[in-house]
């Protein structure tokens, strides 16, 4: 019930549209005699910190809940790594292996959370480095094969919810 809530607050406070936010890789570089045409879109993303018990651990701790609304255009691609970052904290990188690509043009959605082994005390709020990364498919030979990569990162300000 929380975590329906805490992804409904997620999606009203931070809904942006269809903003093409892009890929960081260049659509004109040549990866094998292949011009990578593909684009990841990032639809929509939200992240919150909420203090909480860890039901891992029993422990307070800070639990990050985030989602990633996306879409790729020109080729189809998969997102293999994730790293979150609340800075002045310990990394968490998220590696993903991917059996099929994601389909062109077809809306994808990622969205677990990461906890820190904290409470942020002291912390009214905390800034939040979110990096994905992956790469482009295409079809060589009648199997599908990857080439060319992309990344896109971003870095918000985050509210540190207490109970």
């Amino acid at each position: 019930m929380i975590r329906y809530a805490v992804l409904a607050m997620l999606f009203l406070c931070a809904f942006s549209g269809c903003a093409d936010l892009g890929s960081n890789s260049p659509l004109d570089d040549l990866i094998k005699d292949q011009e990578i045409t593909g684009k990841l879109v990032v639809d929509f993303f939200a992240v919150q910190c909420t203090v909480k018990v860890n039901p891992g651990n029993g422990s307070l701790c800070a639990c990050f809940p985030w989602i990633l609304k996306y879409h790729f255009e020109g080729c189809s691609g998969s997102i293999d790594r994730i790293t979150f970052v609340p800075v002045g904290f310990m990394t968490t990188d998220l590696f993903l292996e991917p059996m099929v690509p994601d389909s062109i043009g077809r809306p994808y959605s990622l969205g677990p959370a990461f906890w820190t082994n904290s409470s942020l005390p002291g912390l009214d709020s905390v800034v939040v480095q979110f990096n994905v990364g992956g790469a482009y498919w295409d079809r060589v030979d009648g199997t599908r094969r990857s080439f060319g990569s992309f990344s896109w990162a971003i870095e918000q300000k985050v509210k540190v919810r207490r109970p």
